[in-house]
């Protein structure tokens, strides 16, 4: 009969090379899944962290803008009641800029946009330049008006908030401004660099082009926010979070929240590869947990595999010499412990008495006389044979 080449294949490699790829892919699965559960809750985190962030700093903003346009409509109501005098409204506007460091300069224009008064006195704003950069049909139809990034004479970065001035006939007389240098205003540098490099996280503050007017790294002020790829709901007027991939190689993990008083934003971003580096280390702290449960299975696997596959090896042991007298007693010997095995065995055990009865049946009939029962020729040969060999 032909050879089977899996036949030298022992039950307990099999056994054992079925337990040890199957608890090999469970590990690897179990592994992936927990990569794949703790990538997202990380992502989730950061994305939760980044707009909560923002929303924290945006309505810090909003109470310093609404704060700050309320000293400039008080300003500009004390200015309208001190029409015609000009020693006093100069007294205004210097007390305005001398009562904390919100503005650079602030600025009383009439209702065509020409400049009547300025603080400091030699601030460099002339009326053809804020002719260039002051849209007056938009200060006139806001009672506040909160400007984009705009860029002075001298090469420096500015925003203003203004104030409309109405006189009692309800005829607007001028407008008051206050300018805020972006790259040297205090109030806003301290909203933005307290959270910079905090676990990578950045935070700035852009207006509604998505230039940036706030950034800790200062010489990027006044430049496009990620080159115009921040998505269009950043600047929706509601509090979110979006990814933002800026290459094939960095990712954004980003939360804005709006600037209500002033249509402004406030962006807090993550890079995803920061925010997953910490990933490496708990799949392998996971690793390191899982080894000694994997080991004590493996042995587990080892001492199974052995119990289960004894009794058949005993009985493969006994089938290559099932003809033999003692075989019975070694089949006898089996400790038979699942059904599989007690079936074989008892089987076994009966075919095996058969063979012997009827090969002691052959074996009498082949030494005796079929028609006297005595020992035939054969048998007495052997018989003389022996004696004489004997003796």
């Amino acid at each position: 009969m032909k050879q089977n080449p899996f036949a030298v294949i022992g039950l307990r490699s099999l056994i054992l090379a079925m337990s040890l790829i199957i608890l090999a892919t469970a590990l690897i699965v179990s592994c992936y899944a927990a990569y794949r559960v703790q990538r997202q809750a990380l992502l989730d985190s950061a994305y939760d962290f980044n707009r909560l962030y923002a929303q924290k700093i945006a309505s810090t903003l909003d109470g310093l803008l609404y704060d700050t346009q309320k000293r400039l409509q008080y300003s500009s109501e004390r200015m309208i009641s001190l029409a015609g005098d000009r020693h006093k409204i100069d007294d205004e506007l210097q007390r305005l800029m001398n009562q904390d460091d919100t503005f650079n300069g602030v600025l009383l224009i009439d209702s065509n946009g020409k400049i009547t008064s300025k603080q400091p006195s030699d601030l460099h704003y002339s009326d053809s330049f804020l002719a260039s950069v002051v849209d007056l049909q938009k200060l006139r139809a806001n009672k506040v008006y909160y400007s984009d990034v705009l860029q002075s004479n001298s090469g420096d970065y500015f925003v203003f908030i203004s104030t409309r001035m109405m006189d009692s006939a309800g005829i607007i007389s001028g407008f008051l401004l206050g300018i805020i240098y972006i790259n040297k205003s205090k109030a806003l540098h301290t909203l933005t660099e307290d959270n910079f490099n905090r676990d990578g996280t950045v935070t700035y503050i852009v207006d509604r082009k998505q230039v940036i007017i706030q950034h800790p790294v200062q010489r990027i002020q006044g430049d496009v926010a990620l080159n115009n790829k921040m998505p269009e709901v950043v600047l929706g007027g509601l509090a979110g979070d979006c990814f933002i991939e800026i290459s094939t190689d960095e990712s954004l993990l980003t939360g804005f929240a709006p600037v209500k008083n002033s249509g402004w934003a406030v962006i807090s971003q993550r890079s995803e590869a920061k925010v997953l580096s910490s990933l490496q280390s708990l799949i392998k702290q996971l690793v390191v947990c899982i080894i000694p449960s994997s080991v004590v299975i493996v042995a587990g696997v080892f001492f199974l595999t052995h119990l289960i596959s004894k009794p058949l090896r005993q009985i493969a042991a006994v089938a290559s010499g099932i003809d033999k007298y003692y075989s019975l007693d070694k089949i006898r010997k089996i400790h038979a412990w699942y059904y599989e095995v007690d079936s074989i065995k008892k089987n076994m055990f009966n075919g095996a008495g058969l063979l012997q009865e009827k090969m002691k049946d052959l074996s009498l009939q082949a030494q005796t006389d079929p028609l006297t029962g005595l020992a035939n020729r054969r048998t007495m040969a052997a018989a003389i044979e022996k004696l004489a060999s004997a003796g």
